[in-house]
């Protein structure tokens, strides 16, 4: 099956076959917290909630992560004025609603992957193909994807689906992502995203 029109710099995924059993959307920072501190992010959960939408349909799971600390008061240096939220307060939830087959993973950090079973989670169902997403993205999306790529799985960023907390250190972050070939995965498109998932549902009709 193709995959995403016009990710770039490699047309992703690299193996060139997208299908619904290796896919999973991976929507980090969606809390009350970011949602205060990053830009543009009412189009950016739009869009957001437009890919979950297309996930769902054909059965690819969305991945929402909540990113905390236990303790209000003992990781002021190590994670800087950005600090997680605290576990259970307000800033700690989801602006962004979860929905029936939908999973949520507690993160002990910034990174998702950190004292989380997201690695194993995705392992076990044979997720691969990643599409990441989210809120606070030059800090959660971005040192998520770092971690995915190093554990082997397929990364695309959707860079219209990514709300920053500083513009110039977002857009060097997506930059990042396609140097050397794409080092760290590929850069896509929300809308782009949406009609691949559309296409592999009649992909699978076609095939019944």
């Amino acid at each position: 099956m193709p995959g995403v029109v016009g990710s770039r710099p490699y047309p992703w995924p690299f193996d060139g076959r997208l299908t619904i059993e290796r896919t999973a959307v991976v929507a980090c920072g969606t809390q009350s917290l970011w949602s205060g501190l990053s830009v543009d992010v009412d189009v950016v959960l739009e869009r957001m909630s437009a890919v979950a939408a297309a996930a769902r349909r054909v059965g690819v799971p969305v991945v929402w992560i909540r990113h905390g600390r236990r303790n209000a008061g003992s990781s002021s240096r190590r994670f800087g004025p950005a600090s997680p939220p605290v576990v259970g307060s307000v800033d700690w939830e989801l602006c962004a609603p979860a929905r029936g087959g939908d999973w949520v993973v507690d993160a002990a950090g910034h990174d998702a992957t950190f004292g989380s079973p997201l690695v194993h989670d995705l392992r076990v169902a044979g997720r691969d193909q990643l599409v990441l997403c989210g809120l606070a993205a030059d800090v959660c999306v971005d040192s998520t994807l770092r971690s995915l790529n190093d554990e082997g799985f397929e990364c695309l960023v959707l860079e219209d689906a990514c709300a920053p907390l500083d513009r110039v250190t977002g857009a060097g972050t997506l930059h990042s992502v396609t140097m050397s070939g794409g080092i760290f995965g590929a850069l896509g498109s929300s809308a782009a995203v949406v009609d691949a998932l559309a296409s592999l549902c009649d992909h699978e009709n076609d095939r019944s």
